[in-house]
């Protein structure tokens, strides 16, 4: 059973890679495979849906409104609910092992409770890489620590997935005295342009502007009001010149309401043009906006983890403006993939938008990043990393 109930982001792409990949091989399986996602996956990606509703050996399960809106509170309380709902839906299915696309979604219910089924998940939200100068970053550190020390603990867990970061596997391994941390390269989706796109006339954007991209769900994390505060950073004879693309979601309604109020002031305070999309778009449409982007803005404060924006990003050749902290400027370095700032605000992020209309991108060094990110590579690793299904037809 593959369990991600979340709708947004790399969630339905990681569902979708899974999907198309049981799909080229439908004809020669043996095992059957549970996709319990949430109520409004089909409608909201009826291709995925159709693919998987045509492989016999896959059967499609979308949990009920009323048990996502079981799923409130902190952290915790949330944690718990989460692991309830997939702990119900396996024993009902009666399966073998349950993958859990966020482990760190149900890393609560791990601790305390063992399953008969084994289960594996990839793990997110590490520790490895955080800062430890300050108590609260001290504090931080060591919890996550022991959250992770005693969900491996469990006897039932077989296999925790670390994106693209195989310096932490290997601590992690050692520290713990394990080897169920494996490196699993983030997938670099294979999508397609829309025929016919062009952002400037899209967007109503002059054709003298360079277009900074920052995509995704926007928010705290992701540094999006740092962003927008660059506006007004940019050297004055420069602002002429750029325009700040944000497309997606914000995460909270408080962010989103932060965001609209600095937009609104900048228009008067900075000629830099700053266009909110507010929209979930398809992936042929966000596969346009990175090809005709300038460059991408991923000034994330969880510089620890990996991001799929920046694979994208590698896969359409456009440099980024990426946290020089972590696992993010890790990557960077090795695939010479852009500028690093030295800290997540505004200040800076300017200062390498102007620096990047002077710097030479060398694209062709990104083509090693994805050609090790495959999304058939990334899908083998998370399905063979179970115990053999010997469960009947869920269909009969």
């Amino acid at each position: 059973m593959v369990f991600d109930t979340a709708i947004t982001g790399h969630h339905s792409e990681y569902i979708g890679h899974l999907v198309d990949s049981l799909h080229k091989v439908k004809n020669q399986l043996n095992d059957y495979y549970l996709f319990v996602v949430h109520p409004k996956f089909s409608s909201r990606f009826p291709k995925i849906f159709e693919k998987a509703e045509s492989n016999e050996n896959l059967k499609w399960i979308q949990i009920t409104p009323e048990e996502e809106d079981t799923v409130k509170g902190g952290l915790m309380r949330k944690s718990f609910a989460r692991y309830r709902i997939m702990s119900r839906y396996a024993r009902e299915l009666q399966v073998n092992h349950v993958c859990c696309l966020d482990f760190h979604t149900i890393k609560y219910g791990s601790i305390l409770f063992r399953t008969k089924y084994t289960m594996s998940g990839i793990l997110f939200v590490q520790f490895y890489r955080l800062d430890r100068n300050s108590i609260k970053e001290k504090w931080t550190y060591y919890k996550r620590y022991l959250l992770t020390k005693l969900s491996v603990a469990n006897p039932r867990l077989t296999s925790v997935f670390v994106l693209n970061d195989q310096e932490t596997v290997s601590f992690m391994n050692r520290q713990f005295s394990t080897n169920v941390f494996r490196m699993l390269p983030d997938p670099i989706p294979e999508y397609q342009p829309l025929p016919g796109f062009d952002i400037y006339e899209q967007y109503s954007i002059e054709r003298d502007r360079k277009i900074f991209l920052h995509i995704g769900s926007l928010g705290d994390r992701k540094g999006t009001a740092e962003v927008v505060d660059a506006a007004v950073h940019v050297e004055i004879g420069l602002q002429h010149k750029i325009t700040i693309l944000l497309v997606g979601l914000a995460s909270t309604e408080s962010e989103k309401r932060v965001i609209l109020d600095k937009i609104v002031d900048y228009k008067v305070k900075s000629e830099v043009q700053i266009i909110w999309d507010e929209s979930f778009v398809s992936n042929s449409y966000m596969k346009s906006l990175f090809n005709q982007s300038f460059a991408v803005l991923i000034p994330y404060r969880n510089a620890e983890f990996s991001s799929g924006i920046l694979g994208h990003a590698a896969a359409s050749g456009k440099m980024v403006i990426a946290t020089g902290r972590g696992l993010l400027k890790a990557m960077v370095l090795k695939y010479n993939l852009g500028l690093l700032v030295g800290s997540p605000v505004a200040k800076e992020i300017a200062e390498k938008m102007v620096e990047s209309l002077s710097y030479k991108h060398t694209p062709e060094t990104s083509g090693k990043l994805v050609a090790k990110h495959r999304p058939a590579v990334f899908s083998r690793l998370l399905l063979e990393h179970r115990e053999q299904n010997t469960m009947t037809n869920p269909r009969e």
